[in-house]
């Protein structure tokens, strides 16, 4: 009886918000609101924020054909996420059950580090800090077993088979509800594939390694379908897994001149994972949840409440007295996915820029602004982690690994390494990547000692990093990414070929 009084005081507190929202008109906030027609043009009430992103998903992939190829496509989509369900289920399943397993799971326990099924695909991929060749041999025993059973069937058509997205429209709650469980069993799988491929390389089996790794790069673009920033995140995190591995491979000397521009071959096929369709989703997104929030409709209420159940609901309807008007809100948020968008373009807007740094500014230190876009608050992503480290790490990262792979080649064609870049292109490399940290400079290259360098290395690959100074490819032996920390990544360079050298165990 409780709980349905704070029910409907709930909705009658939303119910009251919402028309003292409605009938309000306050100053303009720092979000620069369009005012009257203008702002009711670009946002209209009944906008289908949801339909436009699907015709923007499928545009940018389109179906392979009419008729029954689209529907062909559309079974390929389900039939990879329950096969990668499958597989990381699978997967799990057999590692725990494994006696091999538990032997080395109760031999961890007795020391000083946990254990984890993930510790298989280390032990077949070479990168446990102390090998363990029986712990190999049973991950090559599980991946026979599901190979057999046709674990890997979705995955090994995805480089030649179209996966078509399902663009989901007519929703009466906001689009941001979907969830995609997928993603985490994506990640598992890839994890996988590049053990696997870890194993195939240390075989000799080239040919193998070489589908395993476009499969997994096929995988990483099959994630971008979803259309949301999160499965761009998560897209580029498997193609990192590729890069990092083919990075230690190298170093290793496991991947030679002769295989390298196979590699960067297979690198190069796949195209590039694409941040700004990422957001011009994720800001159609955003913009249904905003319009969706401020609805008066009765099913808009009770799923608003539904979503909040944990929360205190006259609150919410309270909290709703301090929202910006619908056009505020809207105006605001589109604004800012264009200044995120414009951050990573080739030359910001510095005006759009300003706007964008006063408008978090005071987001983050007024309480009475979080209080009026509320919603901006909560939905939108962080900018500087999106501009500053995720997509030119992505791009630096490819970048790198590019030049590394033609390096190799350069020197299985002439006996040595180049000594500077321009000898990788165009005839390797097409051109050298841009340093995606510095607009309109390349990444570095420099021919180092290998005697008086920690892993031996014949010469670096580096960005500077986001301070925009080149210190010669210094590095952090720890943290490869310490140039990119906010404040303690001041004197050094994202260099990627790097390696941690991890400490033995007892």
């Amino acid at each position: 009886m409780k709980n349905r009084s704070r029910w409907i005081v709930g909705v009658l507190s939303v119910g009251l918000a919402s028309a003292i929202a409605s009938a309000s008109q306050p100053e303009d906030g720092p979000a620069g609101r369009a005012r009257g027609d203008d702002a009711k043009a670009a946002f209209p009430a009944g906008r289908d924020y949801m339909r436009e992103r699907a015709a923007m998903i499928r545009a940018k992939f389109p179906a392979p054909g009419p008729g029954r190829q689209v529907r062909d496509a559309g079974i390929a989509r389900i039939d990879l996420m329950r096969d990668l369900r499958t597989l990381a289920a699978m997967w799990h399943f057999a590692g725990t059950t494994s006696t091999v397993y538990r032997a080395y799971e109760a031999k961890a326990g007795e020391g000083s580090w946990p254990a984890s099924t993930h510790d298989l695909l280390d032990a077949v991929s070479g990168r446990l800090p102390t090998p363990n060749p029986d712990l190999a041999a049973e991950a090559r025993r599980i991946f026979k077993e599901l190979d057999a059973l046709g674990a890997f069937t979705s995955i090994k058509q995805l480089p030649t088979e179209r996966v078509f997205p399902e663009a989901v429209v007519g929703l009466d709650r906001p689009g941001l509800m979907m969830l995609t469980p997928w993603l985490g069993d994506a990640r598992q799988a890839s994890r996988i594939l590049v053990a696997r491929a870890s194993a195939a390389l240390a075989d000799g089996d080239h040919a193998a390694y070489l589908d395993l790794t476009a499969q997994t790069l096929a995988l990483a673009r099959a994630l971008e379908t979803d259309g949301t920033l999160i499965s761009y995140l998560v897209s580029v995190a498997v193609e990192a897994m590729v890069h990092t591995r083919i990075t230690e491979d190298v170093l290793e000397g496991r991947i030679d001149g002769r295989l390298a521009p196979r590699v960067l071959a297979v690198i190069d096929r796949a195209p590039l994972a694409d941040h700004v369709f990422a957001l011009e989703s994720e800001r159609l997104f955003t913009l249904d949840a905003i319009d969706w929030a401020y609805g008066t409709n009765a099913r808009a209420l009770s799923d608003l409440l539904s979503i909040t159940a944990a929360n205190d609901f006259p609150a919410i309807g309270i909290g709703r007295l301090l929202w910006a008007p619908r056009e505020d809100q809207l105006h605001a948020a589109d604004r800012l996915y264009s200044a995120l968008v414009d951050r990573l373009s080739a030359k910001p807007d510095p005006a759009l820029q300003a706007w964008a740094r006063e408008f978090m500014g005071r987001l983050e230190a007024n309480q009475a602004s979080r209080n009026r876009y509320a919603l901006i608050a909560l939905l939108m992503p962080a900018f500087d982690r999106v501009t500053q480290r995720v997509v030119p790490q992505y791009l630096a990262q490819r970048g790198g690994v590019r030049m590394i792979l033609a390096a190799e080649a350069f020197k299985a064609d002439t006996g040595e390494y180049p000594a500077d870049a321009d000898r990788l292109a165009p005839r390797l490399i097409g051109e050298i990547p841009e340093d995606p940290f510095l607009r309109g400079h390349r990444l570095r290259y420099r021919l180092v000692d290998p005697g008086e360098d920690r892993l031996g290395r014949p010469y670096l690959v580096y960005a500077v990093g986001p301070d925009g100074e080149d210190h010669g490819g210094r590095d952090d032996d720890r943290d490869q990414y310490r140039a990119l920390m906010k404040d303690m990544g001041r004197g050094y360079d994202l260099v990627i070929n790097w390696k941690h050298i991890p400490e033995p165990r007892d």
